[in-house]
């Protein structure tokens, strides 16, 4: 499958699966989890870990790492911590694009 298809389908079953647990009472991340790992090869097997795959689940765990620290460190508002992220993404895409 190309990586787009792959990221399509993932990012389409993740919001699903997120808005399913999320009307369970859940965190909407824990549906995001459950759609990786339906999809991936430990039980369907639709997604191959490739190269690409693994940069885009390495930088997913960064952001969300950053997020939790964020969360835990300084109460701050949720759009003071949208526009750090923003900003964060930011510098990370003219950082790869020196590279």
């Amino acid at each position: 499958m190309p990586l787009i298809e792959v990221l399509l389908l993932l990012l389409i079953l993740s919001r699903v699966l997120g808005e399913i647990v999320e009307r369970l009472g859940q965190p909407a991340m824990l549906g995001e989890v459950l759609a990786g790992v339906l999809l991936g090869p430990s039980i369907l097997g639709l997604i191959q870990y490739t190269p690409e795959i693994r940069a885009i689940a390495d930088l997913g765990v960064l952001l969300l790492v950053f997020l939790a620290s964020l969360a835990v460190l300084n109460p701050v508002s949720e759009i003071h911590a949208q526009l750090i992220l923003l900003s964060f993404g930011i510098f990370q895409a003219f950082e790869r694009s020196l590279i």
